[in-house]
């Protein structure tokens, strides 16, 4: 897919960016005559990101939209949840699932999330604490997938987080 200026991606496990310019950005000999995406991220203001046209398809997808990312929150009871089958590769799964397609599925960040969360559940009615891997991704997981929902739902971060429980609730 070909993206242009003004266009809202995700790109890897950098969250929403918008392309700013698409071309030689002219930043190194390295970079003379091949073609990149010039991405500005949502959420790192001073922060400008060069990615080769050429790996984009594998690196980059549409921001969704506000219809799909409604949808996905409506779905999110449905969600399955992660499959872990050996304790100590608990992390390595996580990380599979999250990177395995070089970029972020917001599908993923909720069967994470919702994993996450049942865990810490479960634990605490056994008086356990969540433990250190699953405290980092779920914070992992629970950022990206909010800052992609608030520019789909045109909301901040934190309007979106009571969005998602309000909405939850009417479910």
């Amino acid at each position: 897919m070909a993206y242009q200026p003004g266009d809202l991606v995700i790109y890897g496990a950098e969250g929403p960016c918008t392309v700013q310019a698409v071309g030689d950005p002219g930043i190194s000999p390295r970079t003379k005559g091949r073609q990149y995406y010039t991405l500005k991220p949502f959420y790192r203001k001073n922060s400008m990101l060069y990615v080769p046209v050429e790996i984009a398809e594998d690196h980059l997808r549409p921001v969704l939209s506000r219809e799909e990312a409604l949808a996905l929150i409506d779905r999110f009871a449905d969600t399955e949840e992660v499959d872990v089958a050996d304790e100590r590769r608990r992390e390595q799964d996580y990380r599979d699932i999250l990177y395995r397609k070089g970029c972020i599925s917001c599908e993923d960040l909720v069967r994470i999330t919702k994993t996450i969360y049942q865990r810490r559940q479960d634990r605490a009615d056994s008086g356990k604490r969540l433990t250190e891997v699953d405290q980092k991704y779920f914070r992992l997981a629970q950022e990206k997938l909010l800052e992609e929902l608030s520019v789909a739902l045109h909301l901040s971060i934190e309007e979106t987080d009571k969005y998602i429980y309000e909405r939850l609730e009417l479910v």
